[in-house]
């Protein structure tokens, strides 16, 4: 979407004229309506108006009156309610030449007089007569071609992992470049691309829209429908990501602009050499027969039919540093290390080799442990308690690579294992969440490089805090009634736990909601909320907090419509009949309260029909007002389609 903020900005001015009123016979509109000729009475418009000024199709005259188009309308088959809304069908029609005459927002005329003409684009009503609004063209010279469109510049390739990435940037002229084609030829296509060919005539006006099979000659066609990237976009992003490029030969990729009208710019063309990086991937599967000495280590080929070889390396600590065992690499998918001592602890891991002796990152390391004396008892054990977890901290035994820590809660119970795979710090943070106290064991004993285990330190008890949160509170009652919402509620046993309740408010069940207000003391019972608007429905969600600060956890949603409060009357308004712009009635009043809106009924005889609104202001117009004497009034409207008693009438005369 960040790429087509710039498009979006090249329909604002005709977005805004779509939006203006309706064009009478003689009015001067101004706008903007692409066009461009071939030199050979050709010419192309393109123009948009969003579906709901379409009216009946458009009659295109040449500025003398001579009709050239009698009657262009949306394709049978062609929907506007399913292209989405107007910003959205303007940058299918600024994108795509088919789409474009599709809708009925294009045309392409041939055999005109080869002389300066301008064109009038005039709407059309159901019995396929101009209504009075028109579009209006600056006059183009047919004798002569309009520029082609400019390729794009500063065309760049690069092999990534992730896919070929392609560059390029617009390359402004008289008219953007909207879309884009990419094309590929990587030698097995039967043709090759060139820097030079540009594929077609640089005045040829043909479609290029989905279907076309305008770059068939350049190789593999990867992009079935142009690429809209709008007239700009961030440098530092890819333009293009081809994802299935071959891999280990050398690439060609052509790219071509396509402006408003369809027209397809020359050709521009990169080159280059994408290497098979599955080549290079860590070697899977790596594991020890045996943590004797020699240790043995075997692992699995890779898929890649590229990859050349492994290389073997060797560390005593996970961050290295690091020593390869075999330089030459080679084939086999097994090393035998006869130098490994006894009682150590050692890291292996792999790397890949590829055709060109690259070398590829490593896979994640491998712990083997060779066979030594038993570790010596940790000494020194103590805790620091917070409220959610017990960091433990201890001297390092001697003989110990890793440590295991364990748990119980009282004598009476047994220990558990908290350390899943043993920990090589001296340190260790036991998250238990929340408690409402009591005690805790704990001690920890080594664990050698060859997997022995020593003896456990001495015991540890540890005091904890009391950090249960309280229970949600229970709603009782809730009411929507008169514009505000009333919610009842009362503490969740034990109700002593809790001391007060914050309000959250969401828009749906799916909403976690914000906090409302200041905390509600639980002996009040009740809290009201009067920041609502009536029709609406909210959801409410209730969260305890106790004497020590702990927040529960939100109660269930309990979902509140709110009813409109009390209407009233509007007050008498005030009408004037103004002749300019436009013949007519401009009625002022009070504005509406908070969450209602104003409409207006005028009179014609004894009944009275809808005139405008309804309205949040304090203005209407009526746009159809009767000759004669008029007769206005008003009546207020809530947001569920309530309507108040009418007001007061105004009268106003209308010639």
């Amino acid at each position: 979407m960040r790429r087509l903020l710039p498009l979006l900005l090249l329909l604002c001015p005709l977005l805004a004229f779509a939006a203006a009123p309706t064009a009478r016979p003689g009015d001067k509109v101004v706008t903007r309506v692409w066009s461009a000729g071939d030199g050979q009475g050709g010419v192309r418009l393109l123009w948009f108006v969003p579906p709901q000024r379409w009216g009946h199709g458009w009659r295109v005259e040449d500025d003398s009156g001579r009709v050239l188009a009698r009657r262009i309308v949306p394709a049978t088959d062609f929907d506007a309610g399913k292209q989405g809304g107007a910003i959205v069908l303007g940058m299918k029609a600024m994108s795509d030449w088919d789409f474009a005459r599709s809708a009925g927002l294009a045309v392409e005329l041939q055999d005109l007089p080869p002389r300066r003409t301008g064109f009038v684009l005039r709407r059309l009503d159901a019995r396929g007569e101009p209504d009075g609004a028109w579009l209006k063209t600056t006059p183009i010279d047919l004798a002569s071609a309009a520029p082609p469109p400019r390729p794009p510049k500063d065309l760049s390739a690069e092999a990534t992992a992730a896919g070929v990435k392609l560059y390029w940037r617009p390359n402004p002229g008289l008219m953007p470049l909207l879309a884009y084609t990419v094309a590929r030829d990587d030698g097995r296509a039967g043709t090759q691309l060139s820097s030079h060919s540009s594929g077609r005539p640089k005045n040829d006006l043909a479609p290029t829209g989905g279907g076309s099979d305008a770059f068939a000659e350049l190789g593999a066609q990867l992009t079935r429908q142009p690429v809209v990237l709008g007239n700009d976009w961030a440098a530092a992003g890819a333009a293009f990501i081809d994802l299935q490029a071959p891999t280990e030969t050398e690439v060609v990729y052509q790219v071509r602009g396509i402006d408003l009208l369809g027209r397809v710019s020359a050709p521009v063309v990169a080159r280059v050499f994408v290497p098979d990086f599955t080549a290079l991937n860590p070697p899977r599967g790596l594991q020890a027969d045996s943590v004797k000495t020699p240790v043995r280590l075997r692992w699995l080929a890779n898929a890649s039919v590229n990859t050349q070889g492994y290389l073997v390396e060797r560390a005593f600590q996970t961050a290295g540093p690091w020593e390869v065992l075999n330089p030459r690499g080679g084939r086999p998918t097994e090393y035998t290390d006869r130098e490994a001592q006894p009682g150590s602890t050692l890291f292996y891991r792999l790397r890949a080799i590829d055709p060109r002796g690259d070398v590829g990152e490593p896979g994640l390391p491998l712990p083997v442990n060779a066979r030594g004396e038993p570790p010596a008892a940790p000494r020194g054990l103590a805790a620091e308690v917070g409220n959610s977890r017990v960091r433990l901290v201890w001297r390092a035994a001697a003989g110990a690579a890793a440590y295991h820590v364990e748990r119980r809660a009282g004598e009476a119970s047994a220990w558990s294992r908290l350390t899943t795979t043993p920990t090589p710090e001296t340190r260790y943070d036991d998250v238990y969440g929340g408690s409402p106290g009591g005690r805790f064991e704990y001690r920890v004993y080594a664990v050698a490089p060859d997997e022995q285990t020593g003896e456990a330190s001495a015991a540890l008890s540890v005091a904890l805090p009391d950090t249960v949160p309280p229970p949600p509170p229970q709603v009782t009652a809730t009411s929507g009634e008169n514009g505000r919402v009333r919610l009842a509620f009362r503490a969740a046993a034990p109700a002593e736990d809790t001391v007060a309740v914050l309000v959250l408010r969401g828009a749906d069940a799916e909403d976690p909601g914000l906090v409302i207000g200041d905390p509600v003391p639980v002996a009040r019972g009740e809290f009201i909320d009067t920041w609502v608007d009536a029709g609406k429905n909210y959801v409410y969600r209730l969260v305890a907090l106790d004497a020590a600060g702990n927040r529960g956890d939100p109660g269930p949603a309990v979902k509140v419509r709110v009813g409109a409060p009390p209407l009233g009357v509007p007050e008498r308004p005030e009408a004037r009949y103004l002749a300019e712009p436009f013949p007519h009635v401009k009625l002022t009043f009070t504005a509406p309260p908070r969450g209602l809106a104003v409409l207006v009924e005028a009179g014609e005889g004894d009944r009275w029909r809808s005139a405008a609104g309804p309205v949040a202001g304090n203005e209407a117009i009526d746009l159809a007002p009767r000759r004669g004497a008029g007769r206005y009034r008003l009546r207020y409207q809530s947001a569920n389609g309530g309507v108040s008693e009418a007001s007061a009438e105004v009268g106003v005369h209308i010639p």
